[in-house]
Order: C-alpha cells, then structure tokens, then sequence
C-alpha cells in the first residue's frame, strides 16, 4: 500500500504545487501583459508627442516663413513697386514691377497691396488733375 499513498501525497503535493504555481504564474503574466500594455501605451504616447511637437514646429516655420515673405514684400513694394507705380503713371509704357515671391501673387496681402498701389495712383491722377485745373485757372486769371 505504500505505493498507492506514494502517488496519493505525490499527486497532493502536486496539486498543491499546481494550486500554487499556477495562480503565481497567470500573475506574473497578467503582468507582464500590463507592463507591455503600459510600454505601448507609453510609446503611443511617445509618439503622439513626438508628432504634435513636430507639427507645431512646421506651424511655427511656416509661419516665419510668411512673415519673412510679408517683410520681402513690403520691403519690395515701398523699394520697387511704388517706384514703377510712379514711372508707368508718368509714362504708360513703363511696366509695373510684379511681387518678388510668385506664391505671394494673389494673395490676400498682395490684394491689400494693390488696393494700397490703386489708391496712390488714384490719389496721383486726381492732383495730377487738380494741378492741371488750377493751373489753367491761373493761366486764365493771369491773361
């Protein structure tokens, strides 16, 4: 009978082995799964960083961008445009200087600038006019 017991405390101590070792081992599994979840987690997050700060430096670029475009054209404009604004009103046939970037063409700036360019010729033709009348009225006053 010694064999019979043998296995009944054999297979006792291995159930109680097993009720111990496997709870133990479904622990530690369930957390190595949280762990990787965590890792992923952290990468995903990692990542969505990692994109967000790139996006805001692209905005923050292209930003600067468009300011430098803006002051490049602003400068061209009072420097260049202006100046071939005045030549083409004293002579037709002088050409006024187009924008300095092609992408600023069409813009909603350059629109505001050659709104600003209409004006000042506007504000020219007028005097222009306006010292021409005076001018004959003085000629008629004068004789």
């Amino acid at each position: 009978m010694l064999v019979p017991t043998a296995l009944l405390t054999l297979l006792c101590l291995g159930s109680a082995t097993a009720a111990i070792t496997v709870p133990c081992a479904l622990r530690a599994r369930r957390r190595a799964l949280r762990a990787e979840s965590a890792r992923r987690i952290d990468a995903a997050e990692h990542a969505r960083v990692v994109d967000a700060l790139a996006a805001a430096e692209h905005r923050a670029l292209r930003r600067e961008s468009g300011l430098r475009v803006l002051m490049d054209e602003s400068k061209h404009l009072v420097g260049v445009r202006l100046p071939g604004l005045f030549r083409h009103l004293a002579d037709p046939d002088e050409a006024i200087p187009p924008v300095l970037h092609p992408h600023f063409a069409n813009s909603e700036p350059e629109r505001l600038q050659r709104e600003l360019m209409d004006l000042v010729a506007a504000a020219l033709r007028a005097e222009r006019v306006g010292a021409h009348t005076s001018g004959r009225l003085r000629c008629g006053r004068d004789h």
